[in-house]
C-alpha cells in the first residue's frame, strides 16, 4: 500500500520479443511536426553528410555534404518535389542522425530521420524517432529539467507509457502522435537536457500494465488538489486507474500548493466572448445568461447553459475549454459570473486533471516520496514493468521503418 492507494509494481516482465534498440529495421515513433504550420516548403539541413530517398523504392535521390541545405516542396501535381525529381514520399537520413528543419513558424532539430508527403494542398513532416530518443526531447517540455529526480523518472514512466498506448489513435493521420499539448508537447532537440535524459535512461524500457495492457498514463499540470474521473472528462466507462481522490498529504495540503495557477482568473468582453462562441459552432446572438449546469463529482464543471438572444445551449466544460482557449480557460474547475464589460470566470488548476498531476508529482518528490510511490499514487493499481525489447512493439500500429542512414 502506497499512501492508502493500492499500486502492485512487477520488474523484469518478459513482454516482448527482444529487439535491439537501433537495429534496422527500427521501432520508431511517428511524429507529426505541426507546429511548424501548414506549408508547401521546407528546408533540411545536417551537420553531417546526408541524403534523400524515395521512400517506397528506397531509391537515393540525392547525397550532401555536411552543413548544406536542400528544399523539399509540394508540387503542383500534388507531389514531393525534391532532388529534381517528384515522388510520392520521401525522406531524408544523416549519418550523423541529427536533422534540422525549418518551416514557416520555427527551426528545429530533430534525431532520427525526416519523413514527408502531401495532404491537400500542403507538405507535411514527420519525425520517425527511437522511442528512447523521442522521450529525450518530450520530457524537458512536459517537466521542468529543474524537477526533482523522482519526479522526473515518474515523467518519463507516464510519457513512455502514454506514448506506446497512443500510438494508433490517429488512425486517419500518417503519425502516430503529434508534437502538441494535443499529445505530448515536442520540440526535437531544443530543449533537451541531461537531468531529464537521465530520467529518461535510468527508466529505460519501463512501461505501466493494467490487466495486462498498457496504461494511458494521462497526465496533467496541476490538478489544484483533486484529481479528476477520466470519464467525466471524456465520456465512456469508467477507467479504474484514472479515479479522482484527494491530492493532499496528511496535513491536508495539496502537494501542488504554490505551483503557478493553482488559482487563476480570466475575463472576456461580451462581444469577444460572443466572438468566440460563434467561431465555436455556437450563434447564440447576444449572450444573456451563463450559468454552471452540472458538476462532477470533484466539483469541476461538467457543463455550462448559455442563452442568447437566437438561441441557446448546454456546453460540456472541457469542450467549454477549447472554445474559449484552453490557454485562458485553464481548467473545469471554475466558477463563472457577469462584469460590467462581459464575463469574467475564476478557478483552480490547470488541465483536465486526470492521472498524474505534474506539480503533485514535484510536491511528492519533494516530500520524499520514490517514483514508485508517485506513480502508485496517480495510477493505483497500475503494475510497472521492464519490457524485454523495444516497448513499441506493444503498439497497436506497426511502427518498424527500414530506413537508411546518411548517403550510404
Amino acid at each position: 500500500m502506497l499512501n492508502g492507494v493500492k499500486a502492485a509494481f512487477f520488474f523484469a516482465s518478459i513482454v516482448a520479443a527482444f529487439v535491439g534498440a537501433y537495429a534496422q529495421p527500427t521501432y520508431v515513433v511517428r511524429v507529426g511536426l505541426v507546429s511548424h504550420g501548414q506549408t508547401t516548403e521546407f528546408s533540411v539541413s545536417s551537420p553531417a553528410q546526408f541524403a534523400v530517398y524515395d521512400a517506397r523504392s528506397q531509391r537515393r535521390l540525392g547525397v550532401y555534404r555536411p552543413n548544406s541545405s536542400i528544399t523539399i516542396r509540394r508540387s503542383a501535381d500534388g507531389l514531393v518535389a525534391v532532388a529534381g525529381t517528384t515522388v510520392s514520399t520521401a525522406y531524408v537520413a544523416s549519418e550523423a542522425s541529427v536533422l534540422g528543419l525549418t518551416g514557416p513558424k520555427q527551426s528545429r532539430r530533430y534525431r532520427g530521420w525526416l519523413f514527408f508527403g502531401t495532404s491537400g494542398g500542403s507538405l507535411y513532416a514527420v519525425n520517425e524517432i527511437p522511442l528512447e530518443e523521442y522521450l529525450q526531447g518530450v520530457l524537458p517540455c512536459e517537466m521542468s529539467p529543474s524537477s526533482p529526480a523522482e519526479a522526473l523518472k515518474a515523467q518519463a514512466v507516464a510519457a513512455r507509457s502514454y506514448t506506446v498506448r497512443k500510438i494508433g489513435h490517429f488512425k486517419d493521420q500518417p503519425y502516430d502522435v503529434d508534437d502538441t499539448v494535443r499529445t505530448q508537447a515536442y520540440f526535437g532537440m531544443e530543449k533537451e537536457d541531461p537531468r531529464s535524459t537521465a530520467a529518461v535512461q535510468a527508466t529505460r524500457r519501463q512501461v505501466l500494465f493494467y490487466n495486462g495492457a498498457v496504461v494511458n498514463a494521462i497526465y496533467g499540470a496541476v490538478s489544484g488538489g483533486q484529481t479528476e474521473n477520466c470519464h467525466e472528462v471524456w465520456g465512456g466507462s469508467p477507467v479504474p486507474y484514472l479515479t479522482s481522490f484527494p491530492d493532499v498529504d496528511e496535513r491536508g495540503r495539496p502537494y501542488a500548493e504554490g505551483a503557478r495557477l493553482m488559482t487563476w482568473s480570466t475575463a472576456y468582453t461580451q462581444q469577444e466572448f460572443e466572438n468566440l462562441l460563434r467561431a465555436g459552432g455556437y450563434s447564440l446572438g447576444a449572450v444573456v445568461e451563463v450559468w454552471i449546469a452540472e458538476t462532477t463529482s470533484s466539483g469541476r464543471v461538467a457543463s455550462v447553459r448559455i442563452v442568447g438572444t437566437h438561441g441557446e445551449a448546454t456546453i460540456r466544460g472541457n469542450d467549454l475549454r477549447w472554445v474559449l482557449g484552453i490557454d485562458r480557460l485553464r481548467s473545469t474547475w471554475f466558477n463563472v459570473g457577469r462584469t460590467a464589460v462581459g464575463w469574467e470566470f475564476a478557478g483552480r488548476g490547470w488541465g483536465h486533471g486526470v492521472g498524474m498531476c505534474q506539480e503533485g508529482a514535484k510536491g511528492r518528490a519533494l516530500a520524499g516520496q520514490s517514483y514508485l510511490q508517485i506513480l502508485g499514487a496517480y495510477y493505483p493499481g497500475a503494475e510497472l514493468r521492464i519490457v524485454q525489447g523495444d516497448p513499441l512493439a506493444l503498439a497497436t500500429r506497426g511502427s518498424i521503418v527500414d530506413r537508411k542512414r546518411g548517403g550510404r
